[in-house]
């Protein structure tokens, strides 16, 4: 019995599915993150009853999230935190 190597064949994957998937817009990150399943199902509901989609409601939440600690800063130790949210993370007037 004579050994060969034996080619592997990728299956081919539509191009516009596989482009669609690696296209980030510029200054995001894909990343991975549990979530508790009733928080999950009542950011699917109201993705869906807005008409937008999931990661720009994650980004509302993490945004609003994010203004409310910054503001809630008092303590004197938090300075380089809210230093460095102001300066990386832009806020919309609210």
């Amino acid at each position: 019995m004579s050994k060969e190597k034996s080619e592997v064949i990728q299956p081919k994957s539509s191009k516009k599915k596989s482009e669609k998937s690696t296209l980030i817009e510029p200054n995001w990150i894909r990343t991975t993150m549990l979530l508790r399943e009733d928080h999950l199902e009542k950011i699917k509901a109201y993705s869906f009853l807005e008409g937008r989609e999931f990661k720009e409601v994650i980004e509302e939440l993490l945004s609003i999230g994010i203004s409310l600690k910054k503001t809630s800063v008092q303590d004197g130790r938090l300075d380089l935190l809210k230093n460095l949210l102001d300066e990386k993370v832009p806020m919309s007037a609210s």
